[in-house]
């Protein structure tokens, strides 16, 4: 029901959303009882037109919520990706320089040996941790994120819902025989 959701689906339609105030008179969203759905009811004066919106509308929600979803979970993938980049690094590092050191081991090196394997070790158990937490942020991410479908499209309809012609010519012959 915002203005930024309905601006778009006029955006998508190839229409200026300056329109939509003139051209949406009504938009209601209801919950439909004992289920899981929602009925959108959209009123104006141009039938097509309000038919193509109808249609429209659950398309650009579902895009817009797609978007936050993702923009939720950038920032943590980001941030465990440099992580991974780092400790990747650190143990590249550690094997060249443990490779080295087996090339010409001395007494001398023998304890700096012991020392980076033990970092060698320690980086590894990191990188894999690191792993398994990126891992379940996109299992994480991927069980978020809703399935919106659009279960009825549409129909243009064929008759005006407003005014009721029929209902107020009754009413008023009722209060005019009272």
């Amino acid at each position: 029901k915002r203005d930024s959701v309905l601006s778009e689906a006029f955006v998508r339609l190839g229409l200026d959303p300056a329109l939509a105030d003139s051209q949406i008179t009504a938009v209601t969203v209801s919950p439909v009882r004992d289920t899981q759905l929602v009925a959108l009811t959209i009123e104006g004066p141009n039938p097509q037109l309000i038919a193509a919106v109808a249609n429209t509308l659950p398309t650009v929600f579902v895009d817009e919520l797609r978007k936050i979803q993702v923009s939720r979970f950038a920032e943590s993938k980001a941030s465990l990706t440099q992580q991974l980049d780092e400790m990747n690094r650190q143990v590249e590092t550690t094997r060249l320089r443990l490779d080295d050191l087996e090339v010409r081991r001395t007494a001398q090196d023998e304890l700096e040996y012991t020392q980076l394997s033990n970092a060698l070790t320690q980086y590894q158990t990191s990188y894999a941790n690191l792993l398994q937490s990126y891992e379940t942020l996109r299992l994480t991410e991927a069980q978020s994120t809703d399935t919106i479908v659009l279960i009825e499209p549409a129909a243009i309809p064929t008759d005006p819902v407003r005014p009721r012609v029929l209902v107020n010519t009754l009413l008023a012959a009722v209060v005019g025989a009272l």
